[in-house]
């Protein structure tokens, strides 16, 4: 049957339980510290999550019902056009049953300013921007490399370090150059940060990973993308230019960033299943 308009869907009931269950359980939670806390900030991130799509009339016992959440909720959106990116993107989902759509399958081309000052804005400007613009669930990241010796540099600016047209290999060079004259120390860490949006483009979670290590003396290995084969991470002696994909798909800033985004994505999956 298709559900009249004075009746809310079954998701929006789930959704109004778990926020009030949120708020009556609240000054209990609030006791047990950031256990307590982070139990509320996931309710109210499923609140979010379930409002963003109860409101629709879906025939939830007609035939129609499972191609609907087939096609229509379980589509997923990666806000990417960096091909090593997207690559590892994927392997870091397979698993999930969402149909995976890039920028390039949606023909969107206009790319999103990363005007944050922190790899945790810029991902929730880019997963809420193309989540507007093409109305689907979505996921972005934003990420980058803070050396220690350059003062976090070239932090947010990563991408875009040395100039917006100059190849990853000048990046690297040009990097290298820069900490001859910056001291000894070579310490330095990837960071990446998360985000996913519901289709309206309201942030419903975001993540960040940290791999520490430090900047090689020079390129080393083809594997990778980015500024892979100068960083060393810690406890290995290669780059991530010469470490397989299994090993950094293991250890690397944004599987760690992404481990904490997947519990969320699963709680999402068995709501709309």
């Amino acid at each position: 049957m298709v559900l009249p308009p004075d009746v809310r869907s079954a998701t929006m009931v789930f959704a109004e339980f778990s926020i009030k269950a949120a708020n009556l359980v609240n000054f209990l939670l609030g006791s047990l510290g950031n256990g307590g806390r982070n139990g509320l900030r996931r309710l109210n991130q499923l609140y979010l999550f379930a409002t963003a799509f109860g409101n629709r009339n879906i025939d939830i016992a007609g035939p129609g019902a499972a191609s609907m959440m087939r096609e229509d909720h379980l589509k997923l959106l990666v806000a990417t056009t960096n091909r090593g990116k997207l690559s590892e993107l994927e392997g870091l989902l397979q698993g999930l049953p969402f149909d995976l759509l890039t920028l390039g399958d949606l023909e969107i081309v206009d790319e999103v300013e990363e005007t944050g000052s922190t790899f945790t804005t810029n991902a929730e400007l880019k997963a809420s921007a193309y989540a507007q613009r093409s109305s689907l669930l979505t996921i972005a990241d934003d990420s980058g490399l803070e050396v220690r010796s350059l003062g976090g540099r070239p932090g947010v600016h990563t991408a875009r370090y040395g100039g917006p047209h100059t190849s990853f290999d000048e990046k690297m060079r040009l990097l290298l150059r820069e900490m001859e004259s910056a001291g000894n120390d070579r310490t330095a860490r990837f960071v990446c940060a998360v985000s996913v949006a519901d289709e309206l483009g309201r942030n419903l979670i975001s993540t960040v990973g940290i791999c520490d290590g430090h900047i090689a003396t020079e390129q080393r290995g083809s594997l990778g993308f980015g500024y892979d084969p100068i960083f060393v991470p810690d406890g290995y002696e290669q780059t991530f230019g010469e470490l397989s994909a299994d090993i950094k798909q293991k250890i690397s800033h944004r599987s760690r960033s992404f481990a904490q985004i997947i519990p969320f994505l699963r709680d999402f999956i068995a709501i709309m299943t």
